[in-house]
């Protein structure tokens, strides 16, 4: 869903994504409790704890924490500093950054889904087309080890849709 970028039209964004989370979590478990909501599905890592924070001071349930990153995301956009990370630390830095929101909030054990990553969220054929991405995979698996419960790698294609 990505609603903290120009995915999502809301205004603003935040509320009213929340709001629709909100609605839509409450529907789905009167249909079935057995079924999982969660959210935020952010891009960047972003708004896990006000995510959390609303659940929690609204009732609403969340059965896991999604969110997502790319290694070639600044440090200004995830972290809001002006550091420079490397390509091959911002994925991890950013799940443990999530992880520990999660640890942090009102629901300590719910489970961190990584919905997306990749080295680029562009076509860089320079990077994504060489022999740099075997090492990068396995040493990001390896870096988040025990931090999620899930991680999905996007995509087995650089050509995405959005870029034409």
């Amino acid at each position: 869903m990505k609603p903290n970028i120009d995915f999502w039209v809301g205004n603003p964004k935040q509320a009213t994504y929340f709001e629709l989370y909100d609605h839509t979590a409450r529907a789905i478990k009167k249909v079935s409790p057995r079924i999982r909501v969660g959210g935020p599905s952010t891009a960047q890592a972003a708004w896990v704890t006000q995510f959390l924070e609303y659940c929690k001071q609204n009732g609403v349930p969340v059965d896991f924490v999604s969110s997502h990153v790319y290694a070639n995301d600044t440090a200004k956009d995830v972290f809001g500093t002006s550091e420079e990370i490397p390509r091959d630390q911002m994925v991890c830095r950013s799940v443990k950054k999530v992880h520990d929101e999660i640890a942090a909030s009102a629901f300590p054990l719910v489970p961190l889904i990584f919905s997306e990553y990749n080295a680029s969220y562009a076509n860089e054929p320079d990077v994504t087309d060489t022999v740099y991405m075997g090492p990068w995979l396995a040493t990001t698996i390896s870096q988040c080890d025990g931090l999620t419960a899930a991680m999905s790698y996007w995509a087995f294609s650089d050509v995405f849709e959005e870029q034409g």
